[in-house]
């Protein structure tokens, strides 16, 4: 409500400001009336806004404190903006089917009999798991449980990090959770919601990661994150930290053999002896052992992230020819 009243009166000022911008040309007499409360209500505007970023930042942190420090943690989906959202694009599909069969442009009806089919049926799916009894998602002592992906127990977790994409100013939030056999998972998802997972089929990989959406709950994702990795530090100190998104059995395997040699080093720093010395020159075999290992995920890190970008680049192209020879059609 704060950032709503702050916008409106940035709204007014700037419109006070210009009318005074524009009386100043004839008279200042008739545009300092104008300029002057412009430029103190946006002044008032931008304190206001700012006093509300710094309270909710305060929440945020209390919220995270809380959420690492509790037992429990839950989060529920909020139903009005669900609501909305999907009435929003079902609304505007069966526009166009209307302006579609208005201008007998049938590839246009066709377009937005299938676009309102698939909202409507999203939007059902969603609003049929808002229903359903207890949180959306839940973190406690057994594990972590989300409405669309079941229960996953902490031994089952190897690694969670959060995953944000801004598009057009607006930040999209996802928990990517590493999970071992994740195909388990996936089974009772809708259709539209297993096509990103289509890859699991034919081997079915010992680790995977799950994306579980964040903007439709009701907690803040940095929050989420914090309670999930404290939680799964708690119950399953096997995790590892370093764990991010792609990595296969055989990185994670690398990984944990790597932090183990670097936590007997860290208990041997200030030890001295022949054994120590000796325990120093076995650690130090094993990490020259590990070499290749790290050598080949690193390189294959940089492999994934060459072939992210080429695929990116790759739908942007598409994207452009179809819409370039959507509009040639159009003129020719």
């Amino acid at each position: 409500m704060k950032r709503l009243f702050a916008l409106l009166l940035l709204i007014v000022a700037i419109l006070l400001v210009l009318i005074g911008v524009i009386l100043l040309g004839t008279s200042p007499v008739r545009g300092l009336p104008f300029l002057i409360p412009g430029l103190a209500l946006g002044g008032f505007a931008f304190w206001l806004d700012r006093g509300r970023v710094q309270a909710e930042k305060e929440r945020l942190q209390a919220t995270i404190r809380a959420a690492e420090t509790a037992g429990r943690f839950e989060a529920n989906i909020r139903q009005r903006e669900l609501l909305l959202v999907s009435g929003f694009l079902v609304a505007m599909s069966l526009i166009c089917i209307y302006a579609g069969a208005d201008k007998q442009e049938y590839a246009l009806v066709l377009g937005g009999i299938g676009m309102a089919l698939l909202f409507g049926y999203i939007g059902w799916h969603a609003l049929r798991l808002s229903m359903e009894p207890g949180p959306a998602f839940s973190l406690d002592m057994r594990g972590l449980r989300h409405v669309q992906y079941g229960a996953m127990p902490w031994q089952d977790v190897v690694g969670i990090a959060l995953k944000q994409v801004t598009v057009k100013g607006r930040t999209i939030s996802s928990l990517l959770v590493g999970v071992r056999q994740p195909h388990r998972f996936v089974g009772q998802l809708p259709l539209f919601a297993r096509w990103r997972y289509r890859g699991w089929r034919p081997g079915q990989p010992a680790t995977g990661e799950i994306e579980i959406p964040l903007n439709n709950l009701d907690q803040p994702p940095e929050a989420i994150l914090a309670a999930a990795q404290t939680m799964l530090k708690r119950h399953n100190p096997d995790a590892s930290p370093l764990w991010h998104a792609g990595m296969s059995a055989r990185d994670l395997d690398t990984v944990t053999r790597l932090e183990q040699i670097n936590r007997e080093m860290a208990a041997l720093q200030d030890a001295s002896g022949p054994a120590a010395e000796a325990a120093l020159a076995a650690l130090s075999s094993r990490m020259e052992a590990l070499a290749p290992d790290m050598q080949r995920l690193t390189q294959d890190m940089h492999d994934r992230a060459i072939k992210q970008r080429n695929q990116s680049r790759l739908a942007l192209a598409v994207t452009v020819i179809l819409v370039v020879l959507w509009i040639a059609a159009k003129i020719l």
